[in-house]
């Protein structure tokens, strides 16, 4: 049998229909396994039950703010190796410190360009 390299699975959390369409649709062609969720609830279920390589991350959301999902997601032995990339559109020093000692892995500003996620995505995946 030949060994097959799996394509990444990432988790896109966003309570944004609009955003998590367009996000999803240029991960999928940068060649990325995609699955979405549209809120913290639902994207704490997800990655529990599926183990995605990364999770891109939206901190203002309805249900749940980001912190508190990544939080969660790093104090569950199940999920707290995965890499989480949190998204603003506005970012703050108190966003960046926040995101720090909540564990995650970067922040990222929206809008923001393919290049610019496709590095910074790649730069998590292969640490």
């Amino acid at each position: 049998m030949i060994d097959q390299i799996q394509t990444p699975l990432l988790l896109l959390v966003d309570d944004d229909w609009m955003n998590r369409e367009i996000v999803e649709a240029q991960l999928e062609l940068a060649g990325y396994r995609v699955l979405s969720a549209n809120g913290g609830e639902q994207a704490l279920e997800l990655a529990i039950r599926h183990h995605p390589d990364l999770v891109l991350l939206d901190i203002r959301m309805y249900d749940m703010d980001g912190y508190t999902v990544c939080a969660a997601l790093k104090q569950q032995a199940a999920t707290t190796h995965i890499p989480v990339i949190l998204v603003t559109a506005h970012l703050s020093n108190e966003d960046q410190g926040r995101a720090a000692a909540v564990g995650a892995a970067g922040v990222l500003l929206k809008p923001f360009d393919t290049l610019t996620l496709s590095r910074q995505i790649k730069t998590l995946l292969n640490s």
